[in-house]
């Protein structure tokens, strides 16, 4: 071989090791500066500990819900009218919620100059 060929070599091996570092390493376990935590981590509220969940809205044009979990672990609509509802839906819906990362928080005493001091839609869950 000469010193053409095992630069080339070299120069190959460098790349490969390259592009397997930035494309094929696995991401840490450790949360970095510009990951925003989850709603569940800041307040606390596990998806299991939710025993009811109550989402109104401003608009009357729509009617209000309420879920609530039974003794055997099973939601049932309870508002409007009394249902079977999809455990399995519900569970996604709480996850999907409580796993969002809060993106920014803020101090505000005056919500009005934000359009805040009616919310359209309010979703309330008991422990």
């Amino acid at each position: 071989m000469n010193f053409r060929t095992t630069l080339v070599i070299i120069v190959l091996l460098i790349g490969i090791g390259g592009a397997y570092y930035l494309f094929f390493q696995e991401p840490s376990d450790q949360p970095t500066e510009n990951e925003k935590p989850a709603i569940h981590q800041v307040y606390g509220v596990a998806r299991d500990a939710v025993q009811q969940v109550e989402i109104a809205f401003a608009d009357a044009a729509y009617q209000d819900l309420k879920l609530v979990k039974d003794t055997t672990d099973n939601w049932q609509l309870a508002e409007p009218f009394q249902a079977d509802a999809d455990s399995e839906k519900i569970s996604q819906m709480l996850d999907d919620i409580l796993n969002k990362g809060i993106k920014q928080t803020l101090e505000v005493t005056e919500l009005a100059q934000y359009g805040l001091d009616t919310p359209s839609i309010t979703l309330s869950h008991w422990t």
